[in-house]
């Protein structure tokens, strides 16, 4: 048999693995597989990852007889590797000379609820006139969730720290954080927190004053 046909990946247009932020360091992501028309030595192929230019170390490995690839690292959706992140996988024949075929496909990471609300300020004051009406926006607060869908969806509700009753002056759009006003105001002082809550599974949530 003469070494003519080169390891190609049938399926590599197919290739589209995801994988979970935070999975441990060598969980398996996808099998690969190309097919060498050669008999003998000239067909056996073996898998390895091709170094993408200006990267340090391989995201993946590969297993270079059966072709699954594994993670190499713990990714991090939110950090430095993003929603998605590329890789080709070469294999290549035991021929002499051997030839080879490459594969590129990007691997999706998928978000995990790791990353609570985070509110805009340490903690809002605002003056408001004793005579506001009914009904009047009085304060926007704001909070912000690096998580992707519902877990980086944020819901805004009241609480009453101090005296319960000061909840019965004060509501919150939970949509849009604007607080305004339920009743006419008849003291000096009032004390309310606002919760940011996430819609993930568990929910992760902020308070703010």
């Amino acid at each position: 048999d003469v070494n003519d046909n080169k390891p190609i990946f049938i399926d590599c247009a197919s290739y589209a693995p995801k994988i979970e932020e935070g999975a441990p360091n060598g969980s398996p992501v996808i099998k690969v597989h190309a097919l060498d028309k050669d008999k003998g030595v000239n067909g056996q192929v073996k898998y390895s990852i091709v170094q993408q230019p200006n990267q340090k170390g391989t995201k993946f490995t590969v297993d270079e007889e059966t072709g699954e690839l594994f993670t190499n690292k713990v990714f991090d959706r939110e950090g430095d590797d993003g929603k998605t992140v590329s890789v080709t996988v070469k294999a290549i024949d035991s021929g002499e000379p051997s030839l080879e075929g490459v594969c590129s496909f990007t691997v999706e990471i998928t978000d995990v609820n790791d990353n609570p609300p985070l509110f805009d300020r340490q903690k809002y004051i605002e003056n408001v006139k004793q005579d506001t009406n009914i009904g009047t926006n009085i304060l926007r607060v704001s909070a912000s969730d690096e998580d992707a869908d519902n877990n980086g969806a944020i819901r805004y509700s009241l609480a009453a720290p101090f005296q319960r009753d000061d909840l019965k002056y004060f509501d919150i759009q939970p949509e849009s954080g604007w607080i305004f006003l339920k009743r006419p105001l008849d003291r000096a002082q009032f004390i309310i927190s606002v919760r940011a809550s996430d819609r993930g599974r568990p929910p992760l949530h902020a308070d703010v004053e």
